[in-house]
């Protein structure tokens, strides 16, 4: 879980990764240095670590601890931040009369930074094509949790990307590393492997059964009558083609939480976690394995279901990847179509409302995701091209102000967020009429729900 940087300070979310006892005694052994009192700097940082806030003011404290000239204050002083936030760069802050280097505020702001890009490896940034630098690391990210742990849910707010990133994911498992693909590249290739039986999609839903997901007896007409006959799930088929083909597969399961998890999975709670294992399935009489290169692919929209509603047993067997609201999409998106002054203005409003919602106790789980600022260029209605400014504007308002309203209803904020309709408004006013972005590529924009 990851470090979220706010404008006063850095916010942890999730279980702490830390252990209280071990930071409690190098707390101890660092106040028993005696070089200029560090017990204040430890207290703040203690008490911080319990709301998993720490102000910018004490980050800045504490970096001059792990600059000090006492080897002892500061070995211990970098042993408690390798802890809490990670490795990180060592610049210097403080010389050696206690004075702020001239370029210490740049420094900092760049060691905070560092922090957040490493704290955020489980949570990378998501962009509208997979050939810039930082969703090569999203990608990569999610590639190697998968080979890791054999099955990921990928959860966030709404419009985040987190279906897409699936299917890429899906794409890159089953075709190998490629240097470059597109939103058409990655529907055709899945199509053809759906034909081979070697990738699915399937949408989970409260009358979704076990029978329909993995398999069961099913009642069919036949010429003497109905007749009953077990009838396999995509899940017990996918797990047959890999066994018999010995090549990889993929299964992305959509809305993951919104299925009866216990009774869907049943025996693939143990099944996941002990691959090539046998299990005893209730419809089967065969030994039943779950292969090793068979890789699950779960996305759920936080903001209906929180990750920690689903059953402890089956969310310990998947990792768990945040993806969440990336300002450069709608950056870039805007900037291709002419109007990069729009498109910082929409992502400077998408970080407002995600600040202000991440206040919260939801905290990330609840948010705007990026996909509701930007717009489809190739969309068209009675003939003709839909322009984009009309596009996010029936977003805005047929379903980010209705999301804002559930959310003010649902959460503890106190702010009013219909009040933000003015400022999204004003934004598009700018925003051109019936042109597409600059872009010889436009796959990579027309699809980041």
């Amino acid at each position: 879980m990851p470090w979220i940087k706010q404008e006063n300070g850095l916010r942890y979310e999730g279980e702490p990764h830390w252990n209280d006892g071990e930071l409690e005694n190098l707390f101890l052994e660092l106040t028993q240095t005696r070089q200029n009192k560090p017990e204040t700097i430890c207290e703040l940082l203690s008490d911080s670590l319990k709301e998993k806030f720490v102000a910018k003011d004490t980050l800045w404290q504490f970096s001059k601890w792990c600059e000090w000239s006492n080897k002892k204050a500061e070995a211990v002083s970098r042993r408690i931040g390798d802890i809490i936030f990670g490795k990180y760069p060592q610049p210097r802050f403080w010389d050696q009369q206690n004075r702020p280097n001239p370029n210490a505020e740049n420094q900092y702001q760049e060691w905070l930074k560092e922090i957040v890009t490493r704290s955020f490896s489980s949570s990378p940034k998501l962009s509208d094509q997979f050939g810039h630098e930082e969703n090569v690391n999203a990608l990569d990210t999610m590639i190697g949790l998968l080979r890791q742990f054999r099955q990921v849910i990928l959860y966030g707010p709404p419009g985040t990307g987190k279906t897409r990133l699936a299917r890429f994911a899906a794409h890159e498992i089953l075709n190998g590393k490629q240097a470059r693909i597109t939103e058409n590249s990655v529907r055709e290739s899945l199509a053809t492997f759906r034909i081979e039986g070697r990738f699915e999609l399937v949408v989970f839903h409260p009358a979704y059964e076990y029978e329909q997901f993995i398999g069961g007896i099913a009642p069919l007409v036949g010429t003497h009558g109905i007749e009953y006959h077990v009838k396999f799930g995509p899940f017990f088929n996918l797990c047959c083609w890999v066994r018999n083909n010995k090549k990889p597969a993929v299964l992305v399961i959509d809305e993951i939480n919104r299925g009866n998890l216990p009774k869907l999975m049943g025996e693939l709670v143990y099944a996941l976690e002990y691959r090539d294992t046998d299990v005893t399935l209730p419809f089967h009489s065969d030994a039943f394995q779950v292969p090793q290169d068979l890789y699950i692919i779960g996305t759920m929209n936080s903001s209906d279901r929180s990750i920690g509603h689903i059953d402890a047993a089956i969310r310990r067997r998947f990792g768990l990847m945040l993806v969440g609201p990336e300002r450069s999409v709608v950056e870039k998106f805007w900037t291709n179509a002419g109007a990069a002054n729009c498109g910082k203005t929409l992502a400077d409003l998408m970080e407002k409302i995600n600040v202000r919602l991440s206040n919260t106790e939801q905290g990330s789980e609840i948010g705007v995701g990026h996909s509701y600022f930007i717009a489809d260029p190739a969309r068209e209605e009675g003939g003709g091209r839909v322009d984009l400014y009309k596009q996010v504007e029936r977003k805005w308002m047929f379903q980010v102000e209705p999301l804002l309203r559930e959310y003010q209803q649902l959460t503890d904020v106190q702010h009013d967020m219909s009040s933000y309709g003015q400022e999204m408004r004003a934004a598009l006013a700018h925003a051109p009429r019936g042109s597409a972005p600059k872009t010889e590529d436009r796959d990579g924009i027309a699809d980041l729900q």
